[in-house]
């Protein structure tokens, strides 16, 4: 979406949209880690944005790239860490000076993992809050309404004025969390596993109801 605005305001209204699998940069090979992301950053990434396009680079989970140096693990071999977020943050600067035409998007689930040098260079910075009661109702109607295309029987669930409820028990709860709680529900019975068109808002309020008692014994856990 981001790329597609920025198009609008190119010469030739055209933009380049890259997105990099951050996971694949880390290698367990000593120094291996660094040189794909400096070769990355320095090298692939400014060849495409040679021809002065607007260009936008998302890093997902970005965290695996920029590790915060200050909490890195003897055991996570830190020297490669460090090298390789030391190659991050160089490759940074240079983009910024030497490449006005390129943006980096960068998301990540664990905010207090990533490098304090890393956040200083961010420009712009949104958190994105879990989903309140509201926001989880939505996800909710939505995914429902896409699964009605191949179980028409979820069309009365949308309409079901009980699924505020299970929206209630699922608030704060993350997306993905919440679009796997209609599956769980799916499985509840023998007749909804053979027939996913016989789930009813019982089993929705039922699988919710085990989503979250199974979240607050894992944060029990993490707590002791």
């Amino acid at each position: 979406g981001l790329a597609h605005e920025l198009a609008a305001y190119t010469k030739n209204g055209k933009s380049t949209l890259i997105e990099v699998d951050t996971h694949s940069l880390m290698s367990s090979e000593h120094g291996e880690s660094q040189k794909a992301v400096t070769r990355l950053l320095t090298k692939t990434i400014p060849d495409y944005c040679d021809d002065k396009t607007a260009t936008v680079v998302v890093l997902d989970e970005v965290e695996s790239l920029a590790v915060a140096r200050s909490e890195a693990s003897l055991a996570a071999n830190p020297v490669d860490v460090h090298r390789a977020t030391d190659a991050v943050l160089s490759a940074l600067d240079s983009n910024t000076m030497n490449l006005p035409n390129l943006v980096f998007v960068a998301t990540s689930n664990f905010v207090r993992a990533l490098d304090e040098a890393f956040l200083s260079r961010v420009d712009v910075s949104i958190s994105v809050p879990a989903p309140d009661r509201d926001g989880v109702l939505r996800i909710l109607k939505h995914t429902l309404q896409s699964m009605a295309v191949s179980y028409p029987g979820f069309k009365k669930l949308v309409c079901d004025k009980r699924l505020v409820d299970v929206a209630e028990r699922l608030a704060g709860m993350d997306g993905r969390r919440i679009r796997k709680t209609i599956m769980e529900a799916m499985l509840t019975r023998q007749e909804t596993v053979l027939d996913p068109d016989e789930t009813t808002l019982d089993d929705l309020l039922a699988a919710a109801e085990r989503v979250t008692r199974a979240n607050g014994t894992s944060k029990a856990r993490t707590a002791n």
